[in-house]
């Protein structure tokens, strides 16, 4: 799920002043805190490495049961 979530996800910015466009954060420049999101968010992203499609949906009942429910 990993590659799957970089793949959709990783153009969003995870905060605001990630985004050199948009970004209106008057600290951006010097903010130290910046360093430590960008590693949140690669662990982020690596603990969704060990998730796979079928251990989300295989034997969810509960799932199956929205599904056909609709």
């Amino acid at each position: 799920m990993g590659a799957v979530f970089r793949s959709f996800e990783s153009k969003v910015p995870i905060v605001e002043c990630h985004d050199m466009v948009t970004n209106t954060c008057p600290l951006a420049a010097a903010c130290r805190l910046r360093t430590a999101l960008d590693s949140a968010e690669e662990e982020f992203y690596k603990s969704l490495d060990d998730v796979n499609l079928a251990s989300l949906v295989g034997g969810n009942t509960e799932l199956s049961g929205i599904f056909s429910a609709s």
